[in-house]
């Protein structure tokens, strides 16, 4: 049974991850219902940090040419790809910093499934306006340094489980007129330091806390899973944003803030 709750928690992680309906949301929902076997904060730093990898593989060409133009950026040689390692970086600072400064603050108010269902739904509707509003046309060339801040701004409400780093990163960059795959593609670029840097963090915490040789086995299998997972989710995702909007996933989130009240209520 144990092994099945990590693999469960592992494949929750890996869909919700990158699928914008809150990974964090998701899991603090399962853990409320259903006690883990390892500890739960610990076991979702280890998933993130799977998801996190997963990322790094996908898109390690990206990230290598990227670089490579980033430092020639820093001679005088500029191009498109060391303008969007440029940008990144702007989107990485806001919520590097508010993580850095607020991050034990955070964690003891909003990890809660009340604050999981306010923001559910609030984020939803956010999905439904933009979808109908936003002209999303441009691709990545057009982002500049106004729109990664704004970007990088909404990242910051990702650190409340329930928001979805993915979804609010994305329509933040549809609201700067970037197409839906494209801003997913920066959505997800722009998560591997966040992810990582969170997860180095959370690494170290563990380490001074200290576990057992057991729970770092389910930690292990948890995090082999969740980076197969994530892979072929981040592929597919990107496919489907291509061609569908965001509507979906704000009914499904909605229909989820629903569903868990009235649990809670009963």
């Amino acid at each position: 049974m144990d092994t099945l709750y990590i693999i469960f928690s592992a494949l929750i992680q890996s869909l919700t991850e990158f699928l914008p309906v809150s990974s964090s949301g998701h899991l603090v929902i399962w853990h409320h219902f259903l006690n883990s076997p390892v500890n739960a904060l610990h076991l979702d730093i280890v998933l993130h940090l799977g998801s996190a990898l997963a990322l790094l593989v996908f898109f390690w060409s990206d990230i290598v040419r990227i670089l490579k133009a980033w430092f020639k950026s820093l001679t005088g040689h500029c191009s498109g790809d060391s303008r969007l390692g440029w940008m990144l970086i702007v989107s990485t600072l806001p919520a590097a910093i508010v993580g850095f400064l607020a991050e034990d603050f955070i964690t003891n108010i909003f990890r809660s499934t009340t604050w999981v269902i306010v923001m559910l739904i609030l984020v939803a509707v956010i999905f439904i306006l933009v979808e109908r509003y936003a002209r999303a046309e441009k691709d990545l060339t057009s982002i500049n340094f106004k729109k990664a801040v704004l970007i990088g701004l909404a990242q910051c409400l990702a650190l409340i489980p329930g928001t979805s780093r993915s979804g609010i990163t994305i329509v933040a960059g549809m609201l700067a007129k970037i197409k839906r795959a494209e801003a997913a593609r920066y959505s997800f670029l722009l998560a591997i330091p966040t992810i990582l840097g969170a997860s180095c963090r959370g690494l170290t915490m563990i380490a001074s806390q200290g576990t057992t040789m057991s729970s770092m086995i389910k930690l292990g299998i948890g995090l082999f899973i969740c980076f197969v997972f994530s892979f072929y989710v981040i592929k597919y995702f990107i496919r489907y944003l291509n061609t569908h909007s965001l509507r979906v996933f704000a009914w499904y989130r909605i229909i989820l803030a629903v569903v868990v009240w009235l649990v809670l209520a009963i």
